[in-house]
């Protein structure tokens, strides 16, 4: 009955801890226990309470290897069982701070080894914690009363209590013991930059957050352990070297390699930080400061300094060594927005000097240098993440150099389109028909007055339509492009041109089905245009031979007559020739028709042809006049091409006087067997640069009316202001009007009884319709 009753009120078993052995069930000094316990507890519990802390202290001695720790689980049992569970605490509580207070005193108080000292003191934490953690396990039938009475977990109890002692009283001394000690694992080598010890760095870490984890709980805040004795001193300590080390790397060191390295110091210390344990707070905060001290207190130099700077990257170029500081400026708006700025400022400088007027002479090495360079910085962007602000500085810079430049800087819009005419002969495969469509395209999306380039390649694209009589591979590719950017208004009349040339060979197999035989003498090709198309054609008359003249009347009979109806006007003063020269060699010779006039009659006499006769017989104005023998003089961009007539030595084509004669050179002779005289590019030059301004001003006054219209036909009423913003946002595709020139075609509109003022308001503004 005795033993039932004891096995009533005991456990059957308890934690096994620290390996030690099973014990018997009832022990000799627990027999009377054996009792019917009723509300009060008996009279022998203090005594049980006493032989627990004898237990309690030879666990955390380390007395407990042949301690049989079931016989403490049970006794805890009991005491718990006899509602004796705070002062079983309070006995635990005073025991672990005895304990800690001697461990302390055995402690040595001073270590000439900082190291030595920081280890001893995280080893033995260590083996504290172990403890605690048995202890935790023994007095595990106190947990419920625990909770209920709101207590300390034992475990943290026990931490907390360790690191009052030793690290929060100052007294002890330890505190400052484990800063030396940190300070002496966190000393970096050279050149590696590495910490002396990682891994006592990584143990002091785990015990300091361990130990302000324990005290989190507490009402009353702590100061924290970590952050004073760990991630300030080895904050402290890695900022004095790496400041030594930066001013060293930057003494030696360009800026593209000293970039790479601060990279490859930032990567090797969130490397150590991970490692180490460090919190989230630690390793943002010692990026931040790393970042500062090796970049940002060398901003100056990084950015602004043209031999090996920002500038220097930029041109060279080190994309990934651009994109790395970047990266490293987004931490301050402020640096990020001046790297911004020398970015914009670099690509506006190399632009000046591309466009430079010493640089344009050659066409297609400009527009090639101009969308190197764009490549070049979108290169940069790329690398940078596509970052917004980059990209906007980009925009906003190229096309302040593509629709400004310098003031001597050519227009691009014109430029473009001389590259595009140019290129279009050049015999390429369709992938590089599509990569100069492609750079075309992304130079031709800056430009904000497309309708000026509009202008400009129609006429050189009308211009190589009846010089070559086919369409080139190059224009079909960017009509299509330009009809997606832009529209299909935009290519409408591009495409009727290449339409009425694609027509050409069929209109002149035709012909040669129904030409007399009698007349062909000389092989004639024709180009039946659309007038309203081929708005910069002007009709025009010149002296043609009969050999010449003949065909022309035949083909205006042949062809009026399956065309009913329909209007013939001659255009041959845009009309080209291909002549074969018997001269020292025999070369075939392309050349306009004004100047195959002008060549045949200096033919016709051995000794040539004065330049009054020349005037005379052609009936040519002297402007046009040096056009077409200019090319023929060498006055010509072709270098290589020698010239064929010979005038007066030393003198200009523009000084050329009436008397001076012109004659075929004997003697002319050249490598290529197929040569051109025909002058380029005088189609839109000759017109003037007043003449198409006018033109453009008067296109762009009838769009912006035609905008007013279909806005105001659709708001029907709109403040002047709003009026403005709708037709500007319309029209700004094309070109960007501007409210000055907005505001005379309201007015014009006004008096056409299009739109009315308000009776009240002058500033609005009804549609009538």
């Amino acid at each position: 009955i005795f033993f039932r009753a004891c096995m009533d009120i005991m456990p059957t078993s308890g934690p096994s801890c620290g390996g030690a052995s099973a014990s018997p069930l009832i022990q000799p000094e627990c027999t009377f226990f054996a009792l019917k316990l009723g509300p009060d507890p008996p009279r022998e519990v203090p005594n049980v309470t006493q032989a627990i802390t004898k237990e309690i202290e030879a666990v955390l001695k380390d007395e407990f290897t042949n301690l049989p720790l079931t016989r403490i689980f049970r006794n805890v049992t009991t005491a718990v069982r006899c509602n004796q569970s705070a002062p079983l605490y309070r006995t635990l509580k005073e025991t672990v701070q005895m304990h800690v207070h001697m461990l302390v005193s055995k402690l040595p108080s001073r270590m000439t080894d900082a190291l030595r000292a920081l280890a001893l003191l995280c080893d033995s934490f260590d083996d504290f914690l172990q403890r605690a953690e048995t202890l935790g396990q023994l007095f595990s039938p106190m947990e419920m009363d625990r909770l209920q009475a709101g207590w300390e977990a034992v475990v943290p109890m026990c931490v907390r209590i360790w690191s009052s002692v030793l690290l929060r009283f100052d007294g002890a001394g330890w505190a400052e013991r484990v800063r030396e000690g940190l300070v002496m694992a966190a000393t970096r080598n050279r050149p590696d930059h590495c910490a002396r010890d990682p891994t006592l760095l990584k143990r002091t870490s785990q015990m300091l957050q361990k130990l302000d984890s324990a005290s989190s709980s507490l009402p009353d805040r702590q100061e924290s352990l970590y952050e004073g004795c760990f991630a300030a001193p080895l904050l402290a300590c890695s900022s004095q070297y790496y400041e030594q080390a930066a001013a060293e790397m930057m003494a030696t060191m360009a800026t593209p390699q000293y970039v790479h390295a601060v990279q490859q110091m930032v990567d090797e210390e969130q490397k150590l930080m991970q490692q180490c344990q460090s919190t989230a707070d630690t390793m943002q905060q010692w990026e931040a400061r790393l970042v500062s001290i090796l970049i940002h207190a060398h901003r100056q130099r990084l950015l602004e300094d043209t031999q090996s700077g920002l500038p220097k990257m930029l041109r060279t170029p080190d994309a990934d060594a651009v994109a790395k500081l970047y990266q490293f400026m987004s931490a301050s708006p402020r640096a990020q927005t001046q790297m911004c700025s020398i970015i914009s400022r670099t690509l506006n400088e190399d632009g000046d000097g591309i466009l430079a007027p010493a640089t344009t002479q050659d066409v297609e090495q400009t527009v090639t240098a101009l969308w190197e360079l764009h490549n070049r910085f979108t290169h940069v962007v790329e690398a940078c993440g596509r970052d917004s602000q980059l990209q906007n500085a980009l925009q906003q810079g190229f096309s302040a150099l593509v629709n400004g430049g310098c003031e001597d800087s050519p227009d691009i819009a014109e430029l473009l389109c001389d590259y595009v005419h140019q290129r279009s002969r050049v015999q390429s495969n369709g992938a590089e028909v599509e990569a100069t469509s492609q750079n075309v395209m992304a130079l031709f999306r800056f430009l904000q007055a497309k309708d000026r380039f509009q202008g400009f390649f129609l006429r050189g694209f009308a211009e190589r339509l009846i010089s070559d009589g086919i369409v080139q591979a190059l224009h079909r590719d960017l009509l299509k492009a330009f009809k997606t950017d832009m529209g299909a208004a935009f290519t409408k009349q591009m495409e009727t041109m290449a339409k009425d040339i694609d027509m050409t060979p069929a209109v002149n197999r035709e012909w040669q089905k129904h030409r007399r035989t009698d007349a062909a003498q000389v092989d004639v090709q024709f180009h039946v245009l659309n007038a309203h198309t081929w708005t910069g054609l002007s009709p025009g008359d010149v002296p043609l031979p009969g050999v010449l003249r003949s065909p022309l009347e035949a083909f205006e009979t042949h062809y009026l007559e399956a065309h009913k109806g329909r209007c013939l006007k001659w255009c041959l003063l845009v009309g080209e020739a291909t002549v074969e020269a018997h001269l020292q060699s025999v070369h075939r010779i392309t050349v306009s028709t004004p100047q195959l006039v002008l060549l045949l009659h200096i033919d016709s006499d051995p000794e040539g042809q004065s330049v009054g006769d020349l005037l005379q017989h052609s009936s040519m104005g002297r402007e046009a006049f040096d056009v077409a023998i200019g090319p023929m003089l060498g006055a010509t961009d072709e270098a290589a091409t020698p010239p064929l007539l010979q005038g007066p030595a030393g003198r200009a084509v523009a000084d050329l006087r009436p008397e001076d004669r012109l004659v075929v050179r004997a003697q002319f002779s050249s490598e290529n067997r197929e040569l051109s005289f025909v002058p380029r590019g005088t189609a839109s030059r000759a017109r003037g640069v007043k003449e198409d301004s006018n033109e453009l001003s008067m296109s762009r006054s009838y769009q912006i009316e035609a905008a007013i219209v279909r806005v105001m036909k659709a708001e029907r009423v709109l403040e002047l202001q709003e009026l403005i913003a709708e037709v500007v946002k319309q029209l700004r595709v094309l070109f960007l009007a501007q409210p000055a020139d907005i505001k005379p075609c309201i007015d014009r509109l006004v008096q056409k009884d299009f739109i009315s003022h308000d009776e009240t308001r002058r500033d609005i503004y009804h549609y009538v319709g």
